[in-house]
């Protein structure tokens, strides 16, 4: 949410000050925006809602702005639900278990348009309905926890406590989890519940755990217990590889060891089972290593996808470019339907991951290669890596948005058709702004996901065609 620059009178408030105010709509990470009687915008940082009245501390103090620390809620907004899970409020994990999820559906509508409306000058964007699932819980695929040791010497996994970078809350579920999920990060907190090694301390790099990641495919029926220490102990990855296997007899679990030393590159080594799961997206196979990035939610990536392709609409003409192309999502369904297709990303392993994929598959009309799509001279190289200049993009970059050297090639090059797949409101705004009026490019549609449900995160899939 961008609020209006109207003239107003300059903040009289400073840093400490205490302020009341009426929340009306959502800012970016976990803020909300409201106004004060004098008409300055305030930013709020804590778990609220818009429709909340709340009462916060004043952290920072801009031109026409505030920025303040949540303190109270002094008058919930309308409608409520009471949060499902016990540990809400202190993990960071969620903000938004206190509102109906079609409270938050809209919320999350509202706060894409409202980042075309006022960054990209959009005065009626042509917004879609939102891609949601039908159940806000359960859905994800990967969870990753951190370790604590509590005050009487036991050892817990958990989140991080929320507005906090160290502190870490001991969590006995998560119900984001599926079921197998749950049961197995129940068990393994069991098992370190016994142990007593010691937690890494980044600052001082001392200490040995470092990070438990849980991994389910669905497709497969399997579970990956992926351990992360600064030194490799055979002797742990099998007492923790007998514990699971043990007290789960129904589940297929394999086990990876993550070394991660300081100040060196993380090795992944398979323990106990395949650690390479594979997952079923629109009738093709991805697979994932310990260490490999994917959609933690499977369901709605079939879905996200699946709208790409319906606002791509390739045919065997297209020449076809996949910026930011990861380990194949969207690559191999457009190649599929597309003449040619290249994909770039500067992540090694991950095109490592898409060149196997495409092998997986059997499309035989992609090219993967590395590139570092924020440097000017790899981004004029792109055609000439492909052989060919692209008619169709998709591109899904990371939150900050497109790299300044891509959106110049972009305006240059002006692809017929742009599919940009964004995971960030305002960043998706600001790109937007420069391709409509430097590009010239038409926004023809733009559809939001919700493929974070109970977080303040927003996808979207956009649509924009070249005008002669």
């Amino acid at each position: 949410m961008t609020p209006s620059l109207d003239p107003i009178p300059a903040p009289a408030h400073q840093p400490g000050d205490r302020i009341e105010l009426l929340l009306s709509d959502l800012g970016e990470d976990d803020t909300c925006f409201g106004r004060l009687d004098s008409g300055i915008g305030v930013f709020v940082k804590g778990l609220a809602a818009p429709g909340d009245r709340v009462a916060a501390r004043v952290k920072a103090v801009q031109k026409r702005l505030l920025h303040a620390d949540l303190l109270d809620l002094l008058q919930p907004g309308e409608p409520r639900v009471t949060p499902p899970c016990p540990h809400f409020g202190d993990c960071g994990g969620c903000k938004w278990q206190q509102i109906p999820y079609e409270e938050e559906l809209r919320l999350k509508t509202r706060r894409v348009r409202d980042a075309l409306a006022h960054i990209a000058r959009i005065p009626e964007p042509p917004l879609r309905p939102i891609l949601h699932g039908d159940d806000p819980y359960g859905s994800r695929n990967k969870l990753q926890f951190d370790f604590t040791r509590m005050p009487d010497g036991t050892l817990r996994a958990g989140f991080h406590r929320h507005g906090s970078f160290d502190a870490i809350v001991p969590l006995t579920t998560c119900l984001h989890a599926s079921p197998a999920l749950r049961q197995l990060f129940q068990s393994c907190q069991r098992f370190f519940a016994t142990r007593r090694e010691p937690v890494y301390d980044a600052a001082r790099e001392t200490g040995l755990l470092r990070r438990l990641t849980l991994r389910e495919s669905a497709f497969q029926g399997r579970l990956l217990v992926d351990l992360a220490t600064s030194a490799r102990e055979d002797t742990l990855a099998v007492a923790l590889a007998q514990h699971v296997k043990a007290d789960n007899p129904g589940l297929a679990i394999s086990i990876s060891l993550t070394v991660r030393p300081p100040n060196d590159r993380p090795k992944t080594l398979p323990f106990s089972g395949d650690p390479v799961l594979v997952e079923q997206v629109c009738g093709l196979e991805f697979a994932v290593p310990p260490d490999g990035f994917f959609q933690v939610n499977t369901a709605m990536a079939e879905q996200l996808v699946t709208r790409a392709l319906e606002e791509a609409a390739p045919t065997d003409h297209d020449l076809v470019f996949d910026l930011y192309c990861g380990v194949g999502l969207f690559s191999l369904p457009l190649a599929k339907k597309s003449r040619k297709l290249a994909g770039f990303e500067s992540h090694f392993g991950a095109i490592q991951s898409a060149q196997a994929n495409a092998r997986r598959n059997r499309v035989g009309n992609a090219l993967f290669a590395t590139a570092d799509l924020s440097r000017p001279d790899a981004v004029q190289g792109l055609t000439r890596t492909a052989g060919f200049t692209p008619n169709l993009v998709l591109a899904d970059p990371p939150r900050t948005g497109l790299s300044k050297p891509l959106l110049d090639w972009l305006c240059h090059t002006h692809p017929e058709r742009l599919v940009y797949v964004s995971c960030n409101p305002g960043s998706l705004a600001r790109d937007l702004s420069q391709l409509l009026t430097r590009g010239g490019y038409q926004l023809t549609s733009c559809t939001p996901a919700d493929l974070f449900p109970r977080t303040n995160h927003v996808e979207s899939v956009s649509l924009l065609v070249h005008r002669p």
